[in-house]
């Protein structure tokens, strides 16, 4: 795990931040910016693990950690599954997108 470079947003990894409405159009225009053909990881790590690279592991700064327990706390119960993902820009079904 990468203990050096911490996630300090949550558009840095493509979510929104429950508490900012701004931040979905700043999470959309973030991805749109990756690079999701790339080949990142070295050949033999891809050798190696076959048809399923490593998957990627992040460390959010503890202020991203309280806003997700803060949103959990004030939100967990008053909706229901998709709403919640919602809020953080994510979906439960993500086929539904592309379909």
């Amino acid at each position: 795990m990468d203990f050096t470079n911490k996630i300090d947003s949550f558009n840095c990894i493509g979510m929104v931040d429950p508490f900012e409405i701004e931040s979905m159009t700043e999470a959309i225009l973030h991805v749109k910016k990756l690079d999701f053909f790339s080949q990142v990881y070295p050949e033999s790590v891809v050798r190696l693990a076959g048809d399923k690279p490593p998957k990627c592991i992040w460390l959010p700064y503890r202020e991203m950690v309280e806003k997700i327990i803060k949103a959990v706390a004030l939100y967990g119960r008053k909706e229901n599954s998709e709403a919640f993902l919602l809020r953080f820009g994510l979906l439960d079904n993500q086929q539904w997108y592309l379909e």
